[in-house]
């Protein structure tokens, strides 16, 4: 990996490990994983036709769905990505 120029960065092991890194790979710091978070679950939100089958429930848990994800330590999953 050092060849290419790539490392391994340990990320806060909290439940915020995915936003945390999306936060290090866009600012060189997992600190701003609270504000990826939240923009996540705008965008979804923003998106709910997109969005909605893949939320259990469909459109009608959406809401519930992303006030659930904007709690901190809440696992992000594919749907995040």
């Amino acid at each position: 990996m050092e060849s290419v120029n790539m490392k391994i960065v340990e990320m806060g092991g909290d439940g915020n490990c995915l936003f945390r890194a999306i936060s290090y790979q866009a600012y060189g710091t997992e600190d701003c994983h609270q504000i990826i978070r939240q923009y996540c679950m705008d965008y979804i939100l923003s998106e709910k036709q997109y969005f909605q089958s893949y939320i259990e429930g469909g459109k009608g848990q959406i809401e519930n769905y992303c006030t659930h994800k904007r709690n901190d330590g809440v696992w992000g999953d594919d749907l995040e990505l």
